[in-house]
């Protein structure tokens, strides 16, 4: 197996992610936790919600800023070079998905209430 045209792993067998796609799965989680916070002070505080609006719908600000933020996170991650092993990816992903998700569940459930 020809290692040096693979970009995401050190040599044959290792399951170390590159720095840049370390940093930017870190990116991922971070993002997705905090858009699941601006989801919820967009809802709570109407001047974020107005922010959001200036771009014509709220909807669009949110994901322009989301956007933003997982861009600039992933440069920013990843010009610390550090490698991840990919089972700690597959963890971030999944527990920052859960946490970002069950966030916005939970306040629409106790909104129910």
């Amino acid at each position: 197996m020809n290692t040096s045209t693979q970009t995401h792993v050190r040599g044959a067998g290792s399951d170390l992610l590159d720095a840049r796609t370390s940093g930017y799965v870190k990116a991922y989680a971070v993002t997705a936790i905090l858009n699941a916070v601006i989801v919820l002070l967009k809802e709570k505080i109407d001047a974020v919600h107005e922010l959001l609006a200036t771009v014509g719908h709220h909807w669009v600000g949110h994901g322009i800023l989301v956007v933003v933020i997982f861009f600039g996170l992933g440069a920013f991650f990843s010009s610390q070079n550090k490698e991840m092993a990919g089972s700690t990816a597959v963890s971030y992903l999944i527990w920052s998905t859960l946490i970002g998700g069950g966030i916005i569940a939970l306040f629409f459930l106790i909104g129910l209430f």
